[in-house]
């Protein structure tokens, strides 16, 4: 039995980042491999863990918190001496790095003269390259510090301060990382979109291989979904995410027979965000509620189960985000724009409406046409549902990791 080792952001949560981790480890152990984990432990998680590595089987190591100055001799040299004894104790046959690099200095020791060991590479986001982690700016989908020329950061205040040492830290990172990047022996991307950003920013063509996407859809078991009379929109705040188009589409005059749900996790920042974009008013009207606060997930699945559809505001290179995966699991209509991983698997008018980056016209005109029309709904919510089953599947005998032959 091949031995795989585990190398994620972290593991125990409930964020995206979190179940996608623990599906991945799922997925190996069902597929004939020995999991070992190397994360951090996180406080109130410990229950969590317990249950999943016993549930499981996965072999759990500690990892200490990670620092900046872990890039450094001496601190440097401490990091790959412990993980040097961590492969010596576990004797993996492989190392699956998943999520970011910047943090993933344990590679320097796997791509120096001590090891021969293989290591493969699943990024979540656009981190290799861009100090956003998204790269994504309010026109759309941005690639201009992949040549590692960063005063493209500066010029657009990507990190959204005025102080040069957060700007200072990312670049360090991001330059230490890009050996790390195409030295991988494999990297897995979610979409031909994705892969793409691996060849742009260099990496060997035969070193890009597919991956359908680590999401686990029993998660979504036991949420009853209908067909509801609200859009819902969620995501973080910020211009990746798109939340600049959001007030664009409720103040719009178009949507006036229209309703909305925003879901905005934390309620300080809901509140400025009503107050900052004036919406007060569509909130008194009943044409907009903003939910913040909830207490699971399983809430906010429950609010996607409810919705008419979903709109997804993203306007960065995606890779594959759960917003769509939850919403295209519970058989819902999306509204996106045509970026990243996206333009992969979403057909306009057959899975989905798809409109041009910042084109609020034609997405407001779909809107308006979803609402109307039933059988466009119906389709639309059975094709979605079909796409999301494709994306998401994963087959206990067909390894991909077995397929790329290391």
């Amino acid at each position: 039995m091949k031995r795989i080792l585990v190398i994620p952001d972290s593991i125990w949560g409930n964020d995206s980042g979190h179940r996608s981790t623990q599906f991945l480890a799922k997925i190996l152990k069902k597929q004939g491999f020995h999991v070992g984990v190397f994360a951090e432990d996180v406080p109130g998680f410990s229950l969590q863990k317990e249950r999943f590595l016993q549930s499981e089987g996965i072999t759990y190591f500690s990892k200490e918190p990670y620092r900046f100055f872990d890039q450094f001799f001496p601190k440097k040299k401490k990091v790959i001496e412990e993980f040097k004894e961590l492969i010596e104790l576990f004797k993996p046959d492989l190392v699956f790095y998943f999520g970011t690099i910047s943090n993933k200095v344990s590679i320097d020791y796997l791509n120096s003269n001590r090891s021969d060991l293989p290591y493969i590479y699943l990024p979540l986001t656009n981190e290799f390259w861009c100090l956003k982690n998204f790269a994504g700016l309010r026109n759309g989908e941005c690639f201009k510090c992949m040549n590692q020329n960063f005063s493209h950061a500066f010029i657009n205040r990507c990190l959204d301060t005025n102080n040069p040492l957060p700007y200072v830290k990312g670049i360090i990172e991001k330059m230490l990382s890009r050996k790390r990047f195409l030295k991988a022996n494999a990297l897995l991307g979610y979409s031909k979109s994705q892969r793409k950003t691996f060849e742009m920013y260099g990496l060997e063509d035969v070193k890009a291989k597919s991956s359908n996407i680590f999401f686990e859809p029993e998660g979504l078991k036991g949420i009853d979904s209908s067909k509801g009379n609200y859009f819902l929109i969620s995501g973080q705040i910020s211009e990746a995410k798109g939340s600049h188009f959001v007030p664009k589409l409720i103040h719009s005059i178009a949507t006036a027979n229209l309703r909305f749900k925003v879901i905005i996790y934390d309620k300080n920042v809901a509140n400025k965000f009503i107050e900052t974009n004036n919406l007060n008013e569509h909130i008194d009207s009943g044409k907009l509620e903003v939910i913040s606060g909830l207490d699971s997930h399983k809430d906010f699945l429950s609010y996607v189960a409810s919705s008419l559809a979903v709109i997804i505001t993203s306007n960065y290179p995606s890779t594959g985000e759960f917003a769509l995966l939850e919403a295209m699991g519970l058989q819902k209509p999306v509204l996106a724009f045509d970026v990243g991983a996206h333009k992969d698997f979403l057909v306009d008018g057959e899975n989905a409406l798809v409109s041009p980056v910042s084109d609020l016209d034609k997405m407001i005109k779909d809107m308006k046409m979803l609402n109307k029309d039933p059988n466009l709904w119906k389709k639309l919510s059975a094709n979605a549902r079909s796409t999301f089953e494709q994306v998401t599947y994963f087959d206990a005998h067909d390894s991909i990791i077995k397929s790329l032959n290391l």
